[in-house]
C-alpha cells in the first residue's frame, strides 16, 4: 500500500463511529515513517512518601528494590525522579536538606541518595531526575540565588556519592515560575561543572492542559535555549484517568520533548489502567515522549490522603509486610519492551477500531532497528477486537512473542503472562484482543516477573527506641517527620552518645504556605491506648517541645496542604520556662488547652526532662520528670487511637499555631509502650 493510500486509511478509521469495534485496525509498522525520541517511563519519590522503605529489613527491602528497578523482574523503571528536600512538608511528610544552616553542608542528609544509589546499582541506565519542593529557611526566598547555591549544593553532594543528575527541574514544583531565575540556574550550573543536566520546564499543575511555558519558550529564545525538556503535570486527566492527554500546538512545534512530568492521583491497584492508558495514548493523542507517575511507594504512616497510592504498600518496615501493586506491571508492560533512547513509529500509534474508546496502541523501535514492540490497551472496550499487523521493511519478523497483563486485578497470577508466540506469514498476522487488558507484542527474549514473597503483616508493637541500630540513614527508625528535619547528633550533654534532634533552625520556605511546626509520628492504627514518653533537651531559650498521642488524620484537602499542622491528635507540651500544655488538635483548625500549669522552677537549657502523654479510652495523663501533672477525660470518639510522636516549638497565638518557632530541640529514649500509669 502506498504511503498515500496509508494515510487515507487512517483519516477513514480516525472516523468511525465512537465506541464501534468493528471498523478495522491494522497496525502498519514502518521503520522508515519517522518518529520521536521515547524518554521512558519513571516514578517520583517526593513528600515524605518513601520515607519507610529505607527502614526495611532485608530480605524485604532488596525484594522491593528489585521490583522497582530490576531490569525484567518488576516495574523496570527507566526514570528516578526525586524531591530535593527543603526541611517542609511537601504532601505526606518533609524531606530533609542537606544545608538546614547556611554552608553547613551535610551530604548524608535524607534517604533519596541512597534510594537514587540503589536504583544505579540495579539499572545503570537509568536515568535520575530531581525537582526542589521548598527550600531551607536561611534561602529567604525560593526565587533567589541562596536556592540556586543550596541546589548547586545537593547536586555536588549527589556527585560525591557517584551519582549524574541527568534532569533537574528548573523551576518550584507546580508553582508559578521566573524566566530570569532559571536563566540564572543554567548559568550557574554550567559554571559548577553540571553542564549534562538537562533543565526540565515549567512543572506546572496543568489540568487544563494550557501548556503556558510553551508560549514563552516559543517567544523568548534565550529561555527556550536553556530548557531541554517541557513537561508538566496531569496532562493526561486530574486525577490521571489516562482517556485523554493534552498537549497545545505551540507545545508541539517547540522540537523539545514533551513530558507527561508527573501523573498522580491513582490509587496503585484500582487505577493501574489509567497509568496504562496515559503512557500508552500519550504519544498519539499529545506527542508525550515521558512520564512520571507519583508516588514511587506508599511508605507512609497510616491515615493520610495517599497510603494506597504508588507501585508498592511498604507501611510495615517492623514485620517487612509489602504488597506488589497492579501498577507495577502495568508501567512494566512498557519499559520492559521498550528503552529511552528508543523511537516511536509514526502511524503506528492510535485508537483500535477509529475510537479511543476501543483501546490503544503504542509502537517504538530500536536504535537502527533490530527490534520493535506494539504495546495495545483495552481498558475501555466492552468486546473482543482483533486487529491486524504489518511489518514492514527491515524490521525482523520471525518470531513475534506476546505478553498480556489485565489491570484491574489484584492478582499477580493476571500479570506478565507469557501467550504462545506468534509467526507472521510475510510480515502479517492478526491478533484477537480480549476487552480490559494490556497486551505487548515484541521481538524482544523476556523471562518470567518477579517471585520474591513478602513476610506476613503484623501491627506495630511496643517501641523502644535505639540509638544504636544499623541504620541507613541517621533518622531514628520507623520515625517519619511531618514538618522539620529529625535526624541523629551528638548528644549536647554527652557528645559520645547519640541523641535525636530537631535540625532547621528556622521555618522553611515552603511549597505551600501553612503555619508548620515541626513534629514527627511513629506507629499504625492499631495504637489505641498506651503510654508515649521522651526525654527532651532545650538547646537555647524560648523553646519547647513534647509528645504527640493518637496523631489519627489531617486535613484530607491536600490541594493546598495549609493545614498541615491541624492533625487530630493531643500533644502534651513544655517550653523552657517551665510552662506545661495538654492540648487537643483538630483538622478544623480548632485548638483546645485541656489542661496546663507551670513547673516549680524553669526547665530551663541542656538539662533533660521526662515527658510522658497516657491515653487510657477517654483519659488523658500527663507526666513531667516522673511527676503526675494532669488528668482530663475527653469523650471524643474521633480521638480513640492514633500514632504517637515528637514536636518543636508547637506555640500558639490567638487560638492558633504561629509556625514562628523552629527551635533546635534534642530528645532521647522515645518509648511507646501499651503499658499505662
Amino acid at each position: 500500500m502506498s504511503r498515500l493510500l496509508r494515510l487515507l486509511s487512517l483519516v477513514v478509521t480516525a472516523f468511525a463511529l465512537p465506541g464501534s469495534a468493528s471498523a478495522a485496525t491494522e497496525i502498519s509498522i514502518d521503520p522508515s515513517a519517522g518518529g520521536r525520541r521515547f524518554d521512558g517511563v519513571g516514578a517520583l519519590s517526593a513528600g515524605g512518601s518513601s520515607r519507610y522503605l529505607i527502614d526495611y529489613p532485608r530480605p524485604a527491602r532488596d525484594a522491593i528494590l528489585d521490583y522497582l528497578f530490576k531490569p525484567s523482574y518488576g516495574a523496570t523503571l527507566q526514570i528516578l525522579k526525586v524531591e530535593i528536600g527543603g526541611d517542609g512538608n511537601s504532601t505526606d511528610g518533609s524531606e530533609a536538606s542537606v544545608e538546614h544552616s547556611r554552608g553547613a553542608v551535610d551530604c548524608r542528609a535524607g534517604y533519596e541518595f541512597w534510594l537514587m544509589r540503589e536504583a544505579k546499582r540495579r539499572n545503570p541506565a537509568i536515568k535520575l531526575y530531581a525537582l526542589a519542593w521548598g527550600a531551607p529557611g536561611w534561602t529567604g526566598t525560593f526565587w533567589s540565588q541562596n536556592t540556586i547555591a543550596s541546589i548547586l549544593h545537593w547536586l555536588a553532594c549527589a556527585r560525591r556519592q557517584g551519582l549524574t543528575i541527568d534532569y533537574l527541574g528548573g523551576t518550584q514544583n507546580e508553582s508559578s515560575y521566573s524566566k530570569a531565575w532559571t536563566v540564572s540556574l543554567r548559568r550557574a550550573l554550567d559554571a559548577a561543572g553540571f553542564a549534562g543536566t538537562r533543565l526540565v520546564m515549567a512543572e506546572a499543575f496543568d489540568t487544563a492542559a494550557r501548556w503556558r511555558v510553551a508560549n514563552d519558550l516559543a517567544s523568548d529564545p534565550l529561555f527556550r535555549r536553556v530548557t531541554s525538556v517541557v513537561g508538566n503535570h496531569d496532562v493526561c486527566g486530574s486525577p490521571t484517568n489516562g482517556k485523554q492527554c493534552t498537549t497545545t500546538t505551540t507545545a508541539w512545534n517547540l522540537g523539545k520533548p514533551l513530558w507527561a512530568s508527573e501523573l498522580g492521583a491513582m490509587d496503585g491497584n484500582a487505577d493501574a489502567a489509567a497509568m496504562a492508558r496515559s503512557i500508552i495514548r500519550g504519544y498519539s493523542q499529545a506527542r508525550l515522549v515521558g512520564y512520571v507517575t507519583w508516588p514511587l511507594v506508599s511508605a507512609i504512616p497510616p491515615g493520610l490522603k495517599h497510603e494506597t497510592f504508588g507501585l508498592i504498600s511498604t507501611k510495615q518496615p517492623w514485620s517487612g509486610f509489602y504488597r506488589v501493586n497492579a501498577m507495577t506491571y502495568a508501567i512494566a508492560m512498557m519499559t520492559w519492551f521498550t528503552a529511552p533512547g528508543w523511537q516511536y513509529v509514526n502511524g503506528a500509534n492510535g485508537p483500535i477500531g477509529g475510537a479511543y474508546a476501543n483501546g490503544s496502541y503504542a509502537t517504538l523501535k530500536s536504535p537502527g532497528g533490530a527490534s520493535w514492540s506494539t504495546i495495545a490497551e483495552t481498558t475501555t472496550a466492552t468486546a473482543a477486537q482483533t486487529v491486524s499487523f504489518a511489518i514492514r521493511g527491515a524490521l525482523p519478523r520471525q518470531t513475534v512473542r506476546v505478553w498480556r497483563t489485565r489491570p484491574d486485578s489484584t492478582s499477580p497470577a493476571d500479570w506478565m503472562v507469557r501467550r504462545p508466540d506468534v509467526h507472521p506469514a510475510g510480515g502479517r498476522f492478526s491478533y484477537r484482543l480480549l476487552p480490559g487488558y494490556l497486551y505487548a507484542f515484541t521481538t524482544l527474549v523476556r523471562s518470567g516477573k518477579g517471585s520474591a514473597a513478602a513476610p506476613a503483616p503484623r501491627h506495630f508493637g511496643t517501641y523502644v527506641e535505639d540509638p544504636n541500630a544499623n541504620l541507613l540513614d541517621d533518622t531514628p527508625l520507623y520515625l517519619a517527620p511531618f514538618d522539620g528535619a529529625f535526624r541523629y547528633q551528638p548528644c549536647v550533654t554527652d557528645p559520645s552518645s547519640r541523641c535525636s534532634q530537631q535540625m532547621a533552625p528556622q521555618p522553611p520556605v515552603y511549597w505551600r504556605s501553612h503555619p508548620g511546626f515541626p513534629h514527627a509520628v511513629i506507629g499504625d492504627e492499631s495504637l489505641d491506648d498506651y503510654t508515649v514518653s521522651c526525654d527532651v533537651l532545650f538547646t537555647r531559650p524560648g523553646s519547647s517541645a513534647g509528645v504527640i498521642g493518637r496523631f489519627s488524620g489531617r486535613d484530607r484537602n491536600i490541594s493546598n496542604l495549609r493545614n498541615i499542622s491541624n492533625f487530630r491528635g493531643y500533644l502534651l507540651t513544655l517550653d523552657d520556662r517551665g510552662t506545661w500544655r495538654l492540648i487537643k488538635n483538630s483538622i478544623t483548625a480548632r485548638i483546645d488547652v485541656l489542661a496546663s500549669g507551670t513547673l516549680r522552677a524553669p526547665a530551663g537549657v541542656r538539662t533533660w526532662h521526662n515527658l510522658a502523654l497516657a491515653v487510657d479510652r477517654s483519659t488523658l495523663t500527663a507526666a513531667i520528670d516522673g511527676q503526675r501533672v494532669g488528668s482530663v477525660t475527653d469523650n471524643d470518639a474521633n480521638y480513640r487511637s492514633g500514632l504517637a510522636g515528637i514536636e518543636a516549638g508547637a506555640t500558639m497565638a490567638g487560638g492558633a499555631w504561629t509556625g514562628t518557632s523552629w527551635p533546635i530541640v534534642q530528645y532521647r529514649r522515645l518509648r511507646v509502650s501499651r503499658s499505662l500509669p
